[in-house]
């Protein structure tokens, strides 16, 4: 863990590894493995650690699970709202897109 001032920084590369989610957070980024599954398996693992109106931002949604992912979020409208952000740009492919939840409960 790191500190900027106020803000307390964790990294992990392993989304197994749920030891370091003890903490309640104002923003959690899932800079992961891009993959449905292992965007789902996060979310769940670690959104009893985002405090209430917090923002859960999901990083380069790929267009081949996109729609599934905004099914799952949809089953889910009363306790998180969403946003996709679709980020357009001729350098880079179509999977830099971003997921942004806030959770409402």
């Amino acid at each position: 863990m790191k500190r900027l001032g106020s803000i307390q920084i964790v990294f992990s590369k392993d989304h197994n590894n749920y030891l370091f989610m003890k903490k309640l957070f104002d923003l959690i980024i899932d800079d992961g493995l891009h993959t449905l599954s292992a965007g789902i398996t996060f979310f769940k693992n670690s959104i009893d650690n985002l405090k209430k109106n917090g923002l859960y931002i999901i990083e380069d949604v790929g267009w081949r699970y996109m729609g599934e992912l905004v099914k799952y979020f949809n089953k889910q409208r009363d306790i998180y709202n969403y946003e996709l952000v679709i980020l357009k740009s001729e350098k880079m492919n179509n999977d830099n897109n971003l997921m942004v939840i806030r959770r409402i409960q």
